[in-house]
């Protein structure tokens, strides 16, 4: 009886540890990251020369194009596994016998395979994870492309070897489509075309393709992790009506929007050229954003409120200003006549008339020009 009561009891606790346990490993699981393999391979032709002391590699990794569940972390770190060379000779484990493949009397050219690991500290991520390689320690010619001048300069000519294996982790997760649910649409639908678009407020729930789901909420600071059509970095335009928003490049929301032109609170001035009689120049209410104008009319001015700039010279004719009476912008016209030679030399028709043609010239050189 005793003995059916101990065994009872070590039943009992086996199963709760056993319960345990499995919730223990479940929580591992839930917040456990995940790694994700890459592998690059490069042949070297007999032209590459190795200096052992020199040698390294190394992995940069763009996580740029990661993207992480709300809560969740696009940390990681990366770890090289091998780098191996003919007949599976592995740097890692024996580094004379990989330098000795490139630096033997019979080298004709070998290999290099670099395997590496990337490991993320949440496995609620997915997008695109991009990488370099880059192998140092070899030099080679500089190759012209032109067989000649290779020939004459190449044996003389030798630089460090830019090798740099660029790629993509194919097996990284990537947004599951099917999963995706709009939550929440953004909050801003009206515009002025003075305006880029603005996804804030939007909230989608989705998984990744290895099936960790989760929440992912547009804010200014993860606006990189979106893509838009029409751009959310440009204007938008009276002709846009929706927006496409993306998301690993996946559209995930079409956003209805309406955009109206930002005209002008008053009248501005459209003209650039200076004020005359026949050629007062126009105002008109402008659109801020793509500068339509309309309801065009005429400068108004006070014929006594020209004031002289004092810019007149020996040779050319100085200006005079005056404000429009509506818009308020300065308007400016060539004062005839006020090149001060005209007062200088009021005794010498004959140099005066010189001097006309050449401020006369002087006009037209300033007015092209302008």
């Amino acid at each position: 009886m005793k003995l059916s009561k101990i065994l009872s009891v070590v039943l009992a606790v086996v199963m709760l540890f056993s319960v345990v346990s499995v919730g223990a490993f479940a929580a591992d699981e839930e917040t456990a990251g995940a790694s994700y393999s890459g592998q690059v391979r490069e042949f070297l032709s007999k032209t590459y020369t190795l200096d052992p002391e020199d040698f390294a590699v190394s992995v940069v990794v763009d996580a740029s194009g990661v993207i992480a569940f709300d809560g969740e972390t696009t940390n990681y770190t990366y770890t090289i596994t091998s780098i191996k060379t003919s007949d599976d000779i592995d740097y890692l484990t024996d580094p004379e016998a990989f330098c000795e493949v490139f630096t033997s009397e019979t080298y004709e050219g070998a290999p290099i395979d670099v395997s590496f690991t990337v490991t993320f500290e949440s496995a609620h991520v997915f997008g695109e994870l991009s990488y370099s390689v880059n192998v140092d320690g070899f030099t080679a010619p500089v190759s012209t492309g032109i067989d000649i001048l290779d020939g004459l300069v190449g044996s003389t000519s030798i630089l460090p070897a830019d090798i740099a294996l660029k790629g993509t982790i194919e097996d990284f997760p990537s947004l599951d489509v099917s999963t995706v649910e709009v939550i929440s649409i953004p909050t801003k639908d009206t515009y002025y075309d003075t305006e880029k678009y603005d996804a804030t407020g939007l909230v989608i729930s989705c998984s990744n393709t290895e099936g960790a789901s989760g929440i992912i909420t547009y804010t200014a600071e993860r606006a990189d992790n979106f893509d838009f059509n029409p751009s959310n970095t440009e204007k938008l335009s009276v002709l846009d009506n929706e927006v496409a928003i993306l998301l690993d490049g996946t559209p995930v929301f079409y956003a209805p929007i309406q955009v109206s032109h930002k005209y002008s609170d008053g009248y501005v001035n459209i003209t650039t050229y200076l004020y005359t009689d026949t050629k007062p120049g126009y105002h008109a209410i402008v659109c801020e954003g793509c500068g339509e104008t309309h309801d065009h009319q005429e400068h108004v001015i006070d014929e006594e409120a020209w004031v002289s700039n004092n810019d007149a010279t020996f040779l050319q004719n100085g200006t005079e200003s005056t404000p429009c009476l509506v818009c308020g912008a300065i308007l400016t016209r060539n004062v005839i006549g006020s090149a001060t030679y005209n007062e200088e030399l009021a005794n010498y028709h004959f140099i005066r008339v010189i001097l006309d043609y050449i401020n006369l010239l002087l006009s037209i050189i300033n007015g092209a020009v302008a």
